[in-house]
């Protein structure tokens, strides 16, 4: 507060608000360039979607206040492995993440830490450990398209088709990522 007060006497209103919208307009360029690096040269990248099973009933049974302790700390939890990983959150809704890797490994490597720290009682913060919450992933790998900031297409669908038939605390992938991970991983059929 003390900082805009300044500048707003230093440089008048006019200009503060020139500079902050020139500060959003980098800030948007960088994370379009960012969003536009995580595809290979062909358009591939590797989607995962996320999001907490039963929220709905469980914000209602918390209240709101709760809830919103709630989601914090399991947004803080999905952002650290996603950041580990080298991803790159495109967007929230919710409780639910979108996600977009540069390979299928690096994708798995971080949907599996995720679930294992969800699981894991010792690694969760405070409201976590108060409020068990089971997430719910998948995982697909294709070409997509970039449009501000944003991924769209066939694969985008069905990376989010695959997520929704999840039960809490499963990943589950597509053929597409079992074949490109067979070396590291063993797969089990899903159906």
């Amino acid at each position: 507060v003390v900082e805009a007060a300044t500048r707003v006497r230093d440089q008048g209103v006019g200009r503060m608000l020139l500079a902050s919208l020139e500060d959003f307009t980098r800030w948007a360029a960088e994370q379009r360039s960012a969003i536009g690096r995580m595809a290979a040269d062909d358009g591939t990248v590797t989607i995962m979607f996320s999001d907490i099973e039963g929220s709905t009933a469980l914000n209602a049974s918390l209240g709101d206040s709760r809830w919103v302790r709630v989601l914090a700390a399991h947004d803080e939890l999905v952002e650290t492995y996603v950041e580990k990983y080298r991803g790159l959150i495109v967007k929230t809704q919710g409780d639910g993440h979108m996600v977009v890797f540069s390979t299928p490994q690096l994708a798995l490597c971080a949907a599996l830490d995720i679930q294992r720290a969800f699981g894991a009682k010792w690694n969760h913060s405070r409201e976590l450990r108060r409020t068990p919450i089971r997430v719910r992933i998948g995982l697909h790998t294709g070409t997509a398209i970039e449009r501000d900031g944003d991924y769209l297409g066939q694969n985008v669908a069905l990376a989010a088709r695959v997520a929704a038939e999840a039960d809490g605390g499963e990943v589950l992938v597509t053929g597409e990522i079992a074949e490109a991970c067979a070396d590291d991983f063993t797969f089990v059929a899903a159906g």
